[in-house]
């Protein structure tokens, strides 16, 4: 179930994703790991473990 905070992120996301990008892209920050998947459209998987 998606909270309050998770609802107005994706609004912002899908309404906004250029901007969010863009300020992004401005971050210096290394993943842990990210795969280039194909299947079934092309995208990146981004993952950041915390502990």
């Amino acid at each position: 179930m998606a909270g309050e905070y998770d609802t107005v992120t994706r609004i912002l996301l899908e309404h906004c994703g250029q901007d969010w990008l863009a300020a992004l892209a401005t971050i210096q920050r290394f993943p842990d790991r990210v795969f280039r998947l194909h299947y079934p459209q092309p995208y990146l998987l981004h993952l950041e473990v915390r502990v």
